[in-house]
This record gives structure tokens, C-alpha cells and sequence, in this order.
């Protein structure tokens, strides 16, 4: 082999190794394709604070003159779109205990309640992962409770006259409660003598 072609094989084996050297940067250098394990973990948010709906009926925050039967309604949502579930937190004291956990509905009632009596609730919402946003505490007071009026009963009406140890029965027109309560009867019979109740408006005075 002549010095030519000796020099032409050295040139040709150079260029066959920067050529391998290229492929090799390219395949080690490049970028290489994300993976699903590559992904940052999904980092799970807390439910929103709940809210009064007060388009559903219910009482907006320190309302008063509320009706004495309610229904509690609130929204509340999700920044991952977990479905939520709801503690209902009710009563008369500033500090509500739970009257229902573990709902999935956004209403809790009907609840009837007394007049003239400031009501306190709350709400707390979980995702699926244990995250709990709680809402403030929400109060309202109800309507004062309407004044009781009893109807007069009329003058007794019996007998004009009598003998001893007789049983005389007298009679007066029956009474009427607004608030519709029950109602009894006492005659007073003068000299100290009252009649025990009677649920119908007649009675019979003792005998001498």
C-alpha cells in the first residue's frame, strides 16, 4: 500500500469517528420525553367558605323579624371539583354544636324555632382528602311572638234560686285563644268560694 492511500484510510477513519461522536451527542444531549412519573404530584386545594343562599329563603346574617319555621340553605364549591361534604353547626348559643355531619346536600331543615330568640349556625365543608374550610358563624333572631288575646266570657246563666244542698249548674259562653290554646273555666261564686278548673264553661258551686 502506497503513502496515498495510507493517508486516504486515516481520513476516512476520522470521519467515520466524529460522525459516531455526533450520533452520540445527539441521542445523550438531546431533550428527552416527559414521563407521567416526571409530573410534579397534583397538590390538593381546600373547599371555598361556604355562603348563605339567600335566593334559596334563608335569613341573610344578623336578619331580624325572621318567621319562627326555616330552612337553611348555602353554596359552597371546590377549586379541584371534589364533591363535598357538609357539617351543619345550630343553635341559640354563640358556640352551635353539630346537628348533622357527613351531607352531601346544601340545605338542612325544616327547623321550627321560638319567637323573640337569636339563632347562631355555621357550616363546614371537606373534599374527599380531609381538607375542612369552615364558614363564620351566622346568626339571625326571630319575630317576637304575637300577643295572646282570650275572648270575654259572658254572665253566667242558671238558676235564680235554689235550696240547700241542691246542685245548682250555671252556664256561660265558651272562650277562645288567638294563639289557639286550650282553655278552662273557673266560676267564682262569691264569699271566697272559687270553682276548680273545668274544661267546658259550666260548673256547679258547692253546697252550703
Amino acid at each position: 500500500m502506497n503513502r496515498r492511500n495510507a493517508d486516504l484510510l486515516k481520513k476516512l477513519g476520522l470521519l467515520v469517528v466524529l460522525v459516531g461522536l455526533s450520533l452520540l451527542f445527539v441521542a445523550c444531549g438531546g431533550d428527552s420525553p416527559t414521563t407521567p412519573q416526571d409530573d410534579p404530584p397534583a397538590v390538593n386545594r381546600a373547599p371555598d367558605v361556604p355562603g348563605i343562599d339567600t335566593a334559596a329563603g334563608t335569613p341573610a346574617n344578623g336578619a331580624t323579624d325572621v318567621a319562627t319555621t326555616v330552612t337553611l340553605h348555602w353554596t359552597c364549591s371546590d377549586a379541584d371539583g371534589d364533591a363535598l361534604t357538609y357539617t351543619v353547626y345550630w343553635g341559640s348559643t354563640a358556640t352551635p354544636s353539630a346537628v348533622s355531619t357527613d351531607q352531601s346536600n346544601t340545605s338542612y331543615g325544616p327547623i321550627s324555632m321560638v319567637g323573640s330568640t337569636t339563632f347562631y349556625w355555621q357550616i363546614a365543608a371537606t373534599d374527599p382528602d380531609g381538607e375542612t374550610t369552615a364558614s363564620p358563624v351566622w346568626n339571625f333572631t326571630t319575630i317576637a311572638p304575637a300577643a295572646e288575646v282570650v275572648t270575654v266570657p259572658g254572665t253566667p246563666s242558671g238558676p235564680a234560686t235554689g235550696l240547700t244542698q241542691q246542685d245548682l249548674t250555671f252556664s256561660s259562653s265558651a272562650v277562645s285563644s288567638s294563639l289557639g290554646h286550650s282553655l278552662t273555666y273557673q266560676f267564682d261564686w262569691g264569699a271566697g268560694e272559687l270553682a276548680t278548673d273545668h274544661a267546658s264553661p259550666s260548673g256547679t258551686p258547692a253546697g252550703p
